[in-house]
């Protein structure tokens, strides 16, 4: 049986992404900062009750070292590393001329270091698989900006450069790599906003009610699942289908802006290893190879 690992799913988008892999029959390898993550959570009876095996690896991910030593363990537990959700993230928020160095380094450590850190570990892995799947957790943030957050548009804006960079580098050993970038979602890190900062990401969709915003929605069942994704211009990747090797079944993407109709779909190759997608053109992302953007 395959297994995927998650950063960051003690909660949030991360326990969602699990709880769903689980449902499609993966082993479940699951990554949070500390045990404490964990408690008053039932994450981990939810995924097993799915008749898979899980087990929860306590690592700080902006940490080459734990890093290093958590894929072993995973390795090492469950056999192989099929799927790589770098999902872990967290924010400090501020305006530029108010952020404290410390708030950007920590920003930057969490969010873009661990992307690197958990690729490269388990890239070896899947490399010597010669195949595996990684799926970056990018933002709508790092696409438009977001005032108040220039530490955190900074590191996903990064991490969808890294994934096309991986894409390429991994990609003739038949590794994927792909990112997603959700809008705003109503998770333990975004419940700390104020009312006011999350009044304003409110104003700022396109699409609330009514049958466009089911358009939003992928045509297949998978991650949009997970996530409800608002965002002014959005489309979501089935997840189930970027993990699937063989791609047997082409991914089809819709997409909504403004309320009008999806224009276009897109299509990933039959291969899995090379994709070609034409996006709309304010989505800013056509991947030429293995590399794939959705937001």
């Amino acid at each position: 049986m395959a297994t995927a690992l998650i950063t960051g799913s003690a909660r949030g988008i991360g326990a969602a992404i699990a709880l769903r892999l689980a449902k499609d029959g993966y082993n479940i390898a699951l990554n949070d900062i500390s045990e404490a993550m964990f408690e008053d959570n039932d994450i981990m009876d939810k995924i097993k009750a799915e008749g898979v095996e899980c087990e929860k690896f306590i690592c700080d991910v902006s940490s080459y070292a734990q890093v290093e030593e958590t894929v072993k363990a995973v390795k090492a537990r469950f056999g192989t590393i099929d799927v790589l959700v770098n999902n872990a993230g967290i924010t400090r928020d501020g305006l530029m001329a108010r952020m404290s160095e410390e708030q950007y380094d920590m920003v930057v450590a969490v969010n873009q270091k661990s992307v690197f850190n958990m690729s490269k570990f388990v890239g070896s892995v899947m490399m010597r698989q010669k195949s595996g799947k990684i799926i970056n957790l990018a933002s709508v943030a790092g696409l438009y900006g977001n005032p108040g957050q220039i530490n955190y548009s900074a590191t996903k804006a990064a991490i969808v450069g890294m994934t096309k960079t991986v894409a390429k580098e991994l990609g003739s050993r038949g590794i994927t790599c792909n990112a997603v970038a959700p809008g705003f979602i109503k998770t333990p890190m975004t419940d700390k906003l104020t009312d006011a900062q999350k009044q304003a990401m409110i104003n700022q969709i396109a699409i609330l009610h009514g049958p466009h915003h089911a358009a939003q929605k992928s045509s297949r069942t998978g991650f949009s699942e997970c996530i409800t994704s608002f965002s002014k211009l959005s489309f979501v990747m089935t997840f189930t289908d970027i993990f699937h090797s063989s791609f047997s079944n082409p991914c089809f993407c819709n997409r909504a802006y403004n309320g009008r109709s999806p224009q276009n779909s897109g299509r990933l190759s039959a291969h899995g290893t090379l994709c070609t997608y034409t996006c709309f053109p304010l989505c800013a992302v056509s991947c030429t190879d293995n590399s794939h953007l959705c937001v």
